[in-house]
């Protein structure tokens, strides 16, 4: 079922492809064609709109389901691992999560304006002396434990005599503690118009906090800013632009001049896009794109039914990561040469590791007319990995160097035979 169902997608993909192609390179008229390409693209306009509605009503759903305290379940995350050739991939999901989600108290300040959590909040400008016309940055700090990514900006008081200019917010937030927690940064660019003694205003932010189910309210310090007079700044009358001398302006010509006269007969003088050779490649593209992905199924499925030759041919490659791991780590690497050496025999011969002693080990290498010497330096090298944390010398680095080097030109010496 799975296989006929990969076909099915890889014909119907080709097929659209194609499709496409054929449809863009076909020789018809430009009027024809243009008509062609507006009704696409109004059908997937419509489609995305369709799309977008869908989501918004599926989405206040959720929203007034939240207001409500109504039960709201998340739905199950999904994870798909993609395939090897020598393995098929897979699909993995999370179970669903049940919340239970409580509504918010009546009575909120009017300065609530959805933020929920833990925050102290703080204000200051980069100076409190300036000029007419000089910009100064009002910012402002929240910090504390929410969503700081959700909540509401600060809600901008007006100020007379001063134009304000809105920037991006920086917002830092990471788990702290079990909560998400970091703070948010808001600034506003204030340009003075007038020269004086000004004030910035207090702002007023509230939240909720959920530890004490009630809604706090949190305020700044107002700042005092002196404004002087600017640089360059000087009234001037201007005189009228008109006066009683006009020029009058004479009429040369009375039609409109083409810069190039358009023919009697339009006619396509080009050559016929079907005697282009890329017209008939774009058709073969969908069926090359066929073969190679039944190509690719029949291999996946081959190292499917065939894992013991998958875990065969990548035996030689495993036994050498691994000894290069333990030259890094240099812990017990005795006993780590003797684990990768046997991992080794395992997945050549097919036999699990489990119970594999040195005894049923020569005799699988017996069996497999493996050269005695390889199975000698097999036995000794099994026997040194098990032995050789307790002879003397053990703890020298270059007695561990030179069993690793040995189990490595051992594994190179059975990847010849075996």
């Amino acid at each position: 079922m799975r296989r006929a169902f990969s076909f099915l997608i890889g014909l119907l993909s080709g097929a659209m492809v194609g499709a496409a192609v054929a449809i863009l390179l076909a020789p018809t008229s430009g009027q024809e064609l243009q008509e062609r390409v507006r009704t696409s693209v109004k059908n997937l306009i419509e489609e995305g709109q369709r799309a977008a509605a869908a989501r918004r009503v599926e989405l206040e759903a959720q929203l007034e389901a939240f207001k409500r305290g109504t039960p709201v379940t998340i739905e199950p995350a999904r994870l798909s691992v993609p395939g090897s050739f020598f393995r098929s991939g897979a699909q993995l999901q999370t179970q669903p999560v049940a919340l239970e989600v409580k509504a918010l108290p009546p009575n909120a300040p009017d300065s609530f304006y959805g933020a929920v959590g833990q925050f102290d909040i703080s204000a200051n400008v980069d100076t409190t002396e300036t000029k007419v016309n000089e910009p100064i940055t009002w910012q402002v700090t929240l910090n504390g434990y929410g969503n700081l990514k959700a909540v509401p900006e600060p809600n901008w008081p007006e100020m007379d005599d001063w134009r304000s200019f809105e920037s991006q917010a920086s917002i830092n937030s990471e788990p702290q503690n079990g909560q998400i927690g970091g703070y948010a940064i808001y600034e506003r660019l204030l340009v003075p118009e007038k020269e004086g003694q000004y004030t910035v205003p207090a702002l007023e932010y509230s939240y909720f906090d959920p530890a004490t189910g009630q809604y706090q309210t949190i305020t700044t310090d107002p700042i005092p800013v002196v404004v002087a007079r600017g640089d360059g700044v000087v009234t001037q009358n201007i005189a009228p632009l008109l006066n009683n001398d006009q020029e009058t302006v004479e009429q040369v010509a009375t039609d409109i001049r083409h810069l190039k006269p358009v023919p009697s007969d339009l006619s396509f003088g080009g050559q016929a896009v079907t005697d282009s050779p890329l017209y008939w490649l774009a058709w073969g593209i969908p069926l090359v794109g066929l073969v190679g992905h039944l190509a690719w199924k029949r291999r996946e499925q081959y190292w499917q039914n065939n894992g013991h030759l998958a875990r065969s041919s990548q035996a030689g490659k495993k036994a050498r990561n691994a000894l290069a791991r333990a030259r890094n780590a240099r812990e017990d690497v005795y006993s780590a040469a003797g684990q990768i050496l046997s991992d080794y025999l395992a997945d050549k011969l097919d036999q699990p590791v489990v119970g594999l002693t040195r005894q049923a080990l020569a005799e699988l290498l017996t069996a497999n007319n493996i050269p005695i010497d390889l199975i000698e330096r097999t036995q000794a090298c099994l026997a040194a990995s098990e032995s050789g944390g307790y002879a003397p010398g053990a703890d020298q680095p270059a007695h561990a160097e030179n069993l690793l080097v040995e189990t490595d030109v051992l594994i190179r010496d059975l990847e010849k035979v075996l």
